[in-house]
């Protein structure tokens, strides 16, 4: 039994192996397929031996379209397909040759059997929606490419970047179209899975902010909520240019309706919300032997207040407790509240400075509008104000409220102790700018 079994076994393997050979034989396809030799040396050896090899007349066809030998590339692609009528690779040579000859009646046949063929042959479906779009049928190649992104046709085959690359700028400019932009709003009612990558894209990449704006507008139209992700980024990209009115407002518009209440030219002045460290909220950063936290233990009024412990002796906190604000030219004043335990020559002081770009925290330079008398020693909860007048002119359309070392050098900037400060507020004699 077990001989017969062996030789049963054996007849088969020989059978499966014939089979393949034949088929091989035929089709031309063989082991090498998989190699994917690339040398054209490599790819002719094995034409001369097996002139129906599709995949090497395939590979050749592709080098010599690279290479614009057209016609050479053209005969190739057409005897790969007589061979294989099942190679994708094949008829997607064909489209482009028949495309850029401009022979649009074989063109759409080749177009047509690449679609057919397209699920055994993937990214020769790039090459259909880029006839569909040379043809101004934007809904059809906008349909290819979403097939391509959300089935990461891109990423099996190693092209990912590549193809990103190439269909992103293109639905970018879709987006940006009038006459075309409505061919997307499938999208922003049924986010893709890609649409996060295509937003990185156009907040970063587009010269033209106005399609970073269509994006969002399409976004709330649709009724779809803007992740926080995106926010972000399109707030960054915002105040990157300057444009900090809008920045304001798309942060106003991202607010919890409890939170409404805290947005006054100072946001949160009591330390009773939860938003930090995004926007035009507070933002604090702790650093080594610095504590920044909401304190319940002692306050003036609320909940809690704000505690800022420097453990050991620090000379270098600048600018970690701060919030953007967005005031419009006129007079106001500062007022607070500030308990201090603080050790120090000098102590430390609140100052109001213009945002004149991106990196505002860092900007030595840019223009003081105020700064408060120095804060140390061991006090009681006191008040604290000052007046500063915003001017106008255009790189100071925002500003930046940070506490810093009251002194001159790093001697006079040694701290050490507590600090609290709360009831935070900016009183105006002007009104605030109409949104």
């Amino acid at each position: 039994m077990k001989i017969r079994f062996v030789l049963k076994f054996l007849f088969v393997t020989v059978c499966f192996a014939l089979l393949y050979r034949i088929l091989g034989i035929y089709l031309g396809i063989s082991a090498n397929i998989y190699n994917a030799p690339k040398t054209t040396q490599h790819l002719e050896s094995i034409i001369a031996q097996n002139p129906k090899h599709s995949f090497a007349l395939e590979r050749l066809a592709k080098q010599a379209f690279d290479e614009k030998r057209y016609n050479i590339s053209l005969q190739l692609a057409q005897q790969a397909l007589l061979n294989n009528p099942s190679s994708g690779h094949a008829a997607s040579i064909l489209l482009q040759l028949y495309k850029k000859s401009e022979n649009y009646i074989l063109a759409e046949h080749a177009s047509i059997l690449t679609y057919k063929l397209w699920p055994s042959h993937a990214l020769s479906l790039i090459h259909v929606a880029d006839y569909e779009h040379h043809k101004g049928n934007y809904a059809k190649a906008i349909q290819l490419w979403d097939a391509i992104l959300t089935q990461n046709i891109e990423t099996k085959w190693g092209q990912e970047n590549k193809y990103k690359n190439s269909i992103f700028p293109v639905l970018e400019n879709a987006l940006a179209n009038a006459n075309t932009s409505h061919h997307m709003d499938v999208f922003f009612a049924s986010p893709p899975t890609w649409w996060n990558d295509f937003f990185r894209h156009i907040s970063t990449q587009t010269h033209d902010i106005a399609t970073l704006r269509t994006f969002y507008e399409k976004t709330i139209e649709s009724q779809q909520s803007f992740p926080k992700d995106q926010r972000l980024t399109y707030f960054q990209r915002l105040i990157r240019e300057n444009y900090w009115k809008e920045a304001y407002d798309l942060w106003l518009n991202g607010l919890q309706k409890q939170e409404i209440p805290f947005a006054q030219n100072i946001f949160d002045g009591g330390f009773e919300g939860a938003r930090f460290n995004e926007g035009f909220s507070w933002r604090l950063a702790p650093k080594s032997n610095v504590q920044v936290y909401k304190d319940r233990l002692s306050r003036t009024s609320g909940e809690s207040s704000l505690k800022i412990s420097f453990t050991s002796w620090i000379d270098d906190y600048w600018g970690y407790v701060n919030q953007l604000i967005y005031l419009s030219p006129g007079e106001y004043t500062l007022q607070l509240k500030s308990r201090s335990s603080l050790r120090g020559q000098k102590g430390m002081r609140w100052i109001i400075r213009c945002a004149r770009q991106e990196k505002y925290l860092l900007d030595n330079e840019a223009k003081v509008l105020g700064t408060t008398t120095a804060i140390r020693g061991d006090t009681p909860w006191s008040n604290i104000s000052m007046t500063f007048i915003v001017p106008e002119a255009n790189d100071c359309k925002a500003q930046v409220l940070s506490l810093i070392h009251a002194g001159g050098n790093a001697e006079e900037n040694r701290v050490r102790g507590d600090l609290w400060f709360d009831d935070i507020a900016i009183l105006s004699k002007s009104k605030r700018r109409q949104k």
